[in-house]
């Protein structure tokens, strides 16, 4: 809860200095780091239940893995959203921000956004064994997704080959088609957008697929070699 409001404050009132207009360009950016940092805290939960033996009294029930990651993304859904709007929400009445471009296509690329780095959540959970593991790997994975995906720096400011490798990573079409969205009120069914909502929506099976394969319910079990080679 405290790190993406304390991003959307700097951003809003540091960097955009309050205008509104400006509070509007970054806006974009601020919410997919809300978005893309959703996977921390479902990675740590999980790997926290395992740890604490409580997924293994889920293995006793007529629960699946799917059933359980399934339901593990749609809560994490339902714990950002209330952050994506206090963001709006701040913006609009601290900040005087009163466009706020097409709705609707962000709120299809935040709602994709979030079930596709949830997804890579479960897949940190399902790899690691310890907290300690978890946050490290954590760290590894955000800092490239910030900083190479434009969230912190504009894209168009960074190197060439910098610029070439984020359009391997789904946060940069977060980042810029949110921005969009917000600041030029892009329609879902725009160019740019339809490649985002495909990036996001590829990035979120194959990461599902991948911690299903290697969900474990036990602390003692081990990865087969197969799952190990799909990651």
């Amino acid at each position: 809860v405290i790190m993406p409001f304390g991003f959307f404050f700097l951003y809003a009132g540091v960097f955009a200095k309050g205008n509104p207009r400006t509070v509007q360009y970054l806006l974009g950016p601020v919410l997919a780091l809300t978005v893309m940092g959703s996977f921390w805290g479902l990675s740590a939960a999980l790997v926290m239940f395992r740890e604490q033996g409580i997924l293994r009294r889920f293995h006793v029930t007529p629960v699946t893995p799917g059933d359980m990651l399934a339901s593990s993304i749609v809560a994490n859904f339902v714990l950002t959203m209330p952050t994506v709007i206090t963001e709006c929400l701040f913006a609009r009445f601290v900040f005087h921000v009163v466009n706020f471009g097409n709705l609707a296509t962000a709120f299809l690329l935040i709602a994709l956004g979030t079930m596709s780095f949830a997804s890579l959540g479960l897949v940190v959970a399902s790899v690691t064994n310890t907290m300690q593991e978890t946050q490290v790997i954590n760290q590894l994975i955000w800092l490239p997704l910030i900083f190479l995906s434009g969230a912190t720096v504009p894209l168009i400011d960074l190197p060439r080959v910098v610029q070439r490798v984020g359009l391997f990573l789904p946060a940069t079409y977060l980042v810029t088609e949110l921005q969009d969205a917000i600041y030029c009120a892009a329609a879902p069914w725009n160019r740019d957008v339809l490649i985002a909502i495909a990036s996001l929506v590829l990035w979120a099976c194959l990461t599902f697929f991948l911690s299903a394969q290697i969900f474990r319910w036990e602390p003692e079990a081990k990865i087969p070699r197969r799952a190990k080679l799909l990651v």
